[in-house]
């Protein structure tokens, strides 16, 4: 079949999009330079961070003045600069990771005057105070955020030396990651998974109207070479970012070229390789980055191979015997499992401009291509002689304007233009058949966010803004005959032009009630418009059209028994509207084990849950233990159906059964999630995290589908001042209670998931100032495991060799 339509017209869309962004923003740069200039009325901070031990500069740092909420991060120099800042004393906070945090004396802006700083940074091998911005939609300190956030920083993914995005939430407490083939990852947080959880991308939405219940791999299509960090909060945030944040939120922030305060052109550039002998993967990145005083472009080209993937040798002997002995369908067990290998490359750029000293302009372009992708899972059932995606494609433009200054509706204001591209075909052939099908189809989303903060009386903080997305689906399926060539038009996935519109309107308010208690309260308004033609043939249907919308709040409480102790609850409303993928997807599912049809009387998922724990944080320990409870209703299940009057339909010489999705199920998830560091001097930090869920239908007193069992890691990291170290485990106890819907699952051991543990060694060694070496011995007793939920057995002994040099 010919996929060049669809594809052009969504370049010529792109292109278009882009051009018009682009048009817009300059009109609003330079809107920005008259009405926003700087007033002779205010001053400016000027100053540079040094590391204290060495006297060098330190770039990379945040300069922050939290009652204002404004701030800036030192350039490859160490300078920075605040502007337009109200007479009146202050207190600078200096953050730099791997460093401690910082606090000025309080310091006087005067008007039209420029005020110098300096701060000098002490190293440090643990760092207790990290910053998110997810959770609240501004910068904030995660000991100061109510919820159970944990980040990721550029640091710590280097030094995981991982090959895949999804692979660096492995061992964040409370989430799984689901791994149907190599190209795949799917994140589980609190038991629910796929278009459960949000995925985002430097804030602008990854989920889409396309989205399946099942498990995912669109977070294997962004280049771990371009991710700055990573930012997760468990619990729905509906009230901040609508439908899908349901089970939680993951944020993919990016890396951004910066500025600098001297004088002509700086450029720099870094290469960067890794190769691994279980998954038999080659990974390489090189990127350059040029910067001036008011701009900086950075670009990125990746390329990631990855061969069949060996299982190890040593034990699972339980999980061997229920694979074997599996009375629901027959497997193949090599030792390779193939096949599993896949190539992929990606493309990153990234340009700031500086119009003033108060306005940012960001424009980035992020492309991800994967020409086909294996899912291995139905090749070990003997289901299928070919079952790929190919390709799988990602693009993703968007134009950002940030102004700060201190107006009466807002001290900061963003206004995001996105343009988002998910493509996917499907290449299918079952097992002694000539017939071949291809589905495919592409989402084009364009996006508008605005969002504005603003302080209130020095000390309360107000975020509200609205967003607008509108998903275009085109889609097409055919099938072909191999022995004749015949090829024959079939029902798409999704109905080619249909149109999902998803509009909010949100606002939280943090209120200092004392000075040790602060609540935050949340509320947002969302609507949605779902509008699906079938074709003539399939007039049974007509044009579906849904039309929900949903009312959502949150209410937090975070109480400060010290400066260290803090104690801390929620409680929040969530919810998830129907998309295509639950209304009008029509065909095979569940590895073409069954047929499905529309409805279109659907309403959305709700979850209420309710959580509450302690943060204790301290120059040499982290700690972190939450409880939650979440009740879920109107959940969206599958119940047996018709289609023609019949309840069965025949595709492909293949009777399958009927069934259409439906508001039947009601449940509750509860669990505890715990996490900590401890740091005992002398360049040692020991760490570890335990999470538990369990799930129960309320309606039929059964356990819900996909809860993990209780994991978790225990670790001990070591650093010098050329070689941070490594050594953990991570571990799962057996998953045998299962829900109907996991006993069908073939991906699941018949019995459940056996427990199982691995040891892992890395290590990151400073050759030189500009290079660095990283080597790792992962699952260093080739243990044989599956973990629950993945289709394959995980990697056996891997040894990782990774180095980086900066130009």
């Amino acid at each position: 079949m010919n996929r060049r339509p669809l594809f052009y017209s969504a370049v010529f869309n792109s292109c278009s999009a882009v051009f018009i962004v682009a048009l817009v923003s300059l009109m609003l740069c330079d809107i920005s330079q008259v009405l926003w200039g700087q007033n002779s009325s205010t001053g400016t901070i000027r100053g540079r961070v040094f590391d204290a031990s060495t006297g060098d500069a330190l770039p990379g740092a945040e300069v922050f003045i939290a009652s204002l909420q404004r701030g800036d991060v030192t350039d490859e120099d160490g300078e920075f600069l605040i502007t337009a800042l109200p007479p009146g004393a202050y207190r600078l906070q200096v953050r730099l990771i791997g460093f401690a945090p910082q606090d000025s004396a309080m310091v006087t802006v005067e008007p039209a005057r420029e005020l110098y700083f300096e701060a000098r940074l002490v190293p440090r091998v643990f760092e207790a105070h990290e910053i998110q911005v997810t959770a609240s939609r501004h910068e904030t300190l995660v000991e100061n955020v109510p919820l159970h956030v944990t980040t990721l920083s550029r640091r710590k993914i280097r030094e995981l030396n991982v090959s895949q995005a999804p692979e660096l939430l492995r061992e964040e407490p409370g989430v799984l990651v689901q791994k149907t083939n190599q190209g795949g990852g799917s994140p589980v947080i609190r038991g629910l998974k796929a278009n459960k959880v949000l995925l985002l991308i430097d804030g602008i939405r990854m989920n889409n109207a396309t989205y399946r219940g099942g498990n995912v791999q669109y977070l294997n299509t962004i280049s771990s070479s371009v991710i700055d960090r990573v930012e997760v909060v468990r619990g729905p945030v509906s009230a901040l970012y609508g439908s899908d944040a349901f089970g939680g939120t993951i944020n993919i922030l990016t890396r951004s070229p910066g500025t600098h305060n001297g004088e002509g052109v700086h450029w720099a550039g870094q290469a960067s390789g890794r190769i691994s002998s279980a998954d038999a993967a080659r990974l390489g990145s090189f990127s350059f980055q040029a910067t001036a005083r008011r701009w900086g472009v950075l670009a990125d080209f990746s390329w990631r191979s990855y061969g069949d993937l060996r299982r190890g040798r040593s034990g699972g002997d339980e999980l061997m015997q229920r694979l074997r002995n599996d009375t629901r369908t027959g497997r193949t067990l090599p030792e390779v499992q193939k096949p599993n290998g896949f190539s992929a490359w990606a493309a990153y750029a990234s340009f700031l401009y500086k119009p003033s000293v108060q306005s940012r302009l960001s424009l980035i372009w992020q492309m991800d291509r994967q020409p086909e992708v294996p899912r291995y899972d139905v090749f070990e059932v003997g289901k299928y002689e070919v079952w790929n995606y190919a390709p799988q494609q990602r693009d993703l433009v968007y134009l950002r304007y940030e102004h700060t200054g201190s107006t009466r509706f807002y001290d900061a204001f963003t206004a995001t233009l996105s343009l988002h591209r998910q493509y996917e075909r499907r290449i299918k052939r079952r097992v002694n058949s000539s017939r071949e099908t291809s589905d495919e189809f592409s989402t084009l989303t364009p996006g508008v966010q605005i969002q504005l903060n603003k302080i209130w009386k020095e000390k309360h903080f107000f975020t509200y803004g609205a967003e607008l997305w509108l998903d275009k689906v085109a889609a097409a399926s055919s099938a072909t005959d191999l022995q004749t060539g015949a090829v024959t038009a079939r029902a798409p996935v999704f109905t080619d032009g249909a149109r999902y519109r998803s509009f909010g309107l949100f606002a939280q308010g943090e209120f200092v009630v004392l000075p040790r208690w602060r609540l935050t309260l949340g509320s947002r308004f969302s609507s949605f418009d779902l509008r699906a033609p079938f074709p003539e043939q399939q007039n049974r249907f007509g044009t579906v059209v849904l039309s929900p919308s949903a009312l959502t709040g949150s209410l937090s409480s975070l109480y400060a028994l010290s400066d260290n102790f803090k104690l801390v609850g929620s409680i929040a409303q969530g919810f998830r509207a129907p998309n295509l993928n639950d209304a009008v997807k029509l065909g095979p599912g569940k590895g073409d084990s069954f047929y499905e049809v529309p409805n279109p009387n659907l309403e959305p998922e709700t979850v209420l849950s309710v959580e509450g724990g302690f943060k204790f944080v301290h120059e040499r320990a982290r700690l972190t233990a939450v409880v939650f409870r979440s009740r879920l209703s109107n959940l969206l299940l599958r119940e047996p159906a018709t289609y023609q009057g019949l309840p069965y339909l025949v595709d492909g010489g293949d009777t399958l059964a009927v069934f259409h999705t439906a508001n039947l199920g009601r449940g509750v998830i509860a669990g505890f999630e715990f996490g900590g560091e401890y740091n005992p001097g002398d360049g040692i930090v020991l760490f570890g995290n335990l999470s538990f869920a369990r799930g129960e239908n309320l309606i039929t007193n059964e356990p819900l589908p996909s809860i993990p069992p209780l994991a978790g890691v225990v670790g001990l990291r070591w650093r010098t001042p050329r070689v941070r170290s490594e050594i953990n485990s991570r571990f799962a106890a057996a998953q045998e209670r299962l829900a109907p819907e996991d006993k069908l699952d073939l991906r699941i051991p018949e019995g459940g998931t056996p427990g199982w543990f691995t040891v892992n060694f890395r290590t990151e060694v400073l050759l030189t100032e500009n290079s660095v070496l990283r080597l790792a011995v992962m699952n260093i007793f080739d243990r044989n495991y599956r973990e629950f939920l993945s289709g394959f057995n995980a990697p056996g002994r891997n040894y990782v060799l990774g180095g980086e040099l900066r130009l």
